[in-house]
């Protein structure tokens, strides 16, 4: 287990990436901070999909960050995590869509079990799991410069990002892990079965 500050990457996003995944915005926020002399780090674990990989592929060759910026492509499962561990701080930037308001982000779980904070789209499926300033912080979906503004201060931030990395690692391991969801089932069927 690597300490935050001693990962390769400073951002990771994870998942199925299309346009409405915000996986665009994240590009353009990375090249928002670049032109502003901030070099940061992304690792995109995954595959986008060909839409969303051309746009991408042309903002990061327009803002000149090719070298910021890594596209494993897709991966056999149980290497995720392996990738995951290589990055500091897990984002979340789905767009505010009808979907996403009821669907939770599982990658929240994999971020939070790599002792990693996150950065999330204000929503309400990880308003449950994610707590403001204890394992992540919250921004406007589709909100660029709130986006950017959030990487850079949390990544700046090495000694909080490592404490709220550790607090959702914990969080994991007490309450959002199968086992414990196991037992709030059988709990819950002998309830209602009586």
């Amino acid at each position: 287990y690597r300490k935050l500050k001693d990962r390769e990457f400073d951002f990771a996003l994870v998942g199925s990436m299309s346009v409405r995944t915000g996986v665009v915005e994240v590009i353009q926020a990375l090249a928002m901070l670049a032109r502003s002399g901030e070099y940061r780090t992304l690792c995109l674990i995954g595959e986008p999909d060909p839409e969303a990989k051309k746009i991408i592929i042309d903002i990061i060759k327009k803002s000149g960050i090719e070298a910021q910026v890594k596209i494993t492509g897709r991966l056999e499962y149980d290497k995720v995590p392996d990738e995951i561990r290589r990055c500091r701080i897990g984002l979340i930037p789905l767009l505010d869509l009808k979907k996403f308001r009821n669907n939770m982000a599982t990658k929240q779980f994999e971020y939070m079990a790599c002792g990693m904070p996150i950065i999330s789209s204000d929503l309400p499926p990880q308003r449950i799991f994610i707590e403001e300033g204890l394992s992540g912080r919250f921004v406007k979906p589709g909100d660029i410069e709130a986006l950017a503004n959030a990487m850079s201060e949390m990544a700046a931030d090495t000694d909080t990002c490592q404490k709220m990395g550790e607090y959702a690692r914990k969080k994991v391991e007490s309450e959002w892990n199968a086992e414990v969801m196991q037992q709030l089932y059988i709990k819950f069927y002998k309830e209602i079965l009586g």
